[in-house]
């Protein structure tokens, strides 16, 4: 499943500045992850990794920008835990 959305900056001290830009990012499901997620060239928390962490016994999915083009930026990646029960 992939979301869009925008990301928005601004400064209103010091030197006036602000930018928008658009993005999309990749909610996976790491317990059923799609076909081309092993391709992905930054290696991430397993979801077993992440119950582990997060003492959940649930469905994990990552919010995440995957690579495009050969190319690999991602500045925040989200985990999302759901309990069982």
């Amino acid at each position: 499943q992939f979301l869009e959305g925008h990301v928005t900056h601004a400064r209103s001290l010091e030197a006036k500045h602000s930018f928008r830009y658009g993005l999309r990012m990749a909610l996976i499901d790491l317990d059923h992850p799609p076909f081309w997620w092993s391709q992905e060239p930054i290696q991430r928390l397993t979801a077993q990794e992440v119950r582990d962490a997060a003492g959940t016994s649930g469905n994990v999915k990552l919010l995440t920008s995957p690579a495009a083009a050969g190319y690999h930026q991602n500045p925040i990646q989200i985990y999302f835990c759901e309990e069982n029960g």
